[in-house]
């Protein structure tokens, strides 16, 4: 069983490797992480379409899911009384699996081609909840050690954040946005059997090109579709064409890429760290990031300077989804409009690119593998 060590006491974060594509010496590696109650084998189907891009895929489990340490119970009282402490070390682990990825999996740094495309490093890309440690990853990237960031400097090319929810940023849904997580009526048994359907149904579209103007009036309008409408997906089986993804997996099939008791383990308890701590964290790995005092640029970043954002997003995905896409997308617009809608970083502030998928829902990897992996190859 592939575990890496991340701290120095003993906690270990399991994965599974693709392993180079064939005799490549410039490929590019991809670290992706999955989301609450979903484990990393949600994400088994892009495994065969990783290879034609010139990718490694490497899927990786957070901490207390299958083959990861558990938490201990000083770890899981820590969410609540020095929450901010807890997301932090949760955000080093993930560098520390990076770092000692890169280190024994003898990994292509970065280069360019004829000074213009990109080959060889890694991508982080965090699915929904685990975008909570990525952003407190990035956050606090100047406090990790000179060695680690000195070591990723050389490795890390992008960051995605794949279809993050807006509890991941630290922002509350707008009155009236449904989640089963949230409905108070139900036991935290059912909501977590009620967000498997919920949170893998298909919801009417959002043209990408009317992000900007999309009210809450129109998101309370969209219900979970009964049948998704053919023409959006007449590239699919006709098998597809359900009201849930999960509605469409098998008993064996859900079982083998969740873990429900999880949500009373230690899920919840990271949900109730308050959101201003994960706010924050957006805000600073994002747009306010801390600037490097003794560099001769005003407004540099401290740590991983050149490191770029990518919001992948879908369509047809949950409320909770489209507006965390809006609000970054809006945010990123923001800077744009700033620096005059020039492509030059503004200081103190990451370079996001906000990028739409079409006719998808939250579990788009499940549904359209080849498609999310054409995204993330194109995009990273």
């Amino acid at each position: 069983m592939p575990q890496a060590p991340v701290n120095g006491t003993g906690t270990v974060l399991y994965y599974e490797d693709t392993g180079p594509p064939g005799t490549s010496t410039d490929y590019t590696t991809i670290v992706m992480v999955h989301g609450m109650v979903f484990h990393s084998a949600t994400f088994h189907r892009l495994l065969p379409h990783a290879r034609k891009h010139n990718i490694r895929l490497v899927l990786l489990n957070m901490r207390d899911y299958p083959g990861s340490s558990p938490f201990s119970p000083d770890e899981l009282a820590a969410f609540s009384t020095s929450p901010r402490e807890a997301i932090k070390e949760l955000g080093h682990q993930f560098a520390a699996f990076l770092a000692h990825f890169v280190q024994t999996h003898d990994v292509p740094e970065i280069k360019l081609v004829e000074g213009k495309k990109t080959v060889g490093g890694i991508a982080l890309v965090t699915w929904s909840f685990s975008n909570t440690i990525h952003m407190s990853l990035l956050a606090h990237a100047h406090t990790l050690t000179k060695e680690t960031k000195t070591l990723l400097e050389r490795y890390w090319r992008r960051s995605v954040m794949y279809d993050p929810a807006l509890g991941n940023i630290g922002l509350a849904a707008p009155a009236g946005v449904y989640s089963p997580l949230r409905d108070t009526s139900l036991s935290l048994q059912l909501r977590g059997d009620e967000f498997l359907t919920w949170a893998s149904s298909y919801f009417p579209l959002v043209p990408s090109t009317a992000l900007e103007t999309y009210t809450v009036d129109d998101l309370l309008t969209r219900q979970a579709l009964a049948e998704e409408p053919s023409f959006l997906h007449s590239q699919l089986p006709a098998a597809y064409m359900q009201s849930s993804t999960v509605e469409r997996m098998t008993v064996e099939q859900l079982q083998s890429i969740t873990d429900v008791d999880v949500l009373a383990r230690s899920t919840e308890a990271m949900r109730a760290v308050p959101r201003e701590v994960y706010e924050d964290n957006a805000r600073k790995a994002l747009w306010e990031p801390e600037v490097d005092p003794d560099s001769d640029s005003e407004g540099c970043v401290a740590a991983f300077p050149g490191l770029s954002v990518l919001v992948l997003w879908f369509d047809m995905s949950v409320g909770d989804c489209i507006w965390a896409a809006k609000v970054l997308n809006d945010g990123a617009g923001r800077r744009l409009s700033e620096r005059g809608g020039r492509p030059t970083r503004l200081p103190r502030a990451r370079d996001v690119d906000v990028v739409c998928v079409q006719g998808l829902n939250h579990f788009a990897h499940w549904d359209d593998p080849e498609r999310v992996m054409d995204a993330l190859a194109e995009h990273v």
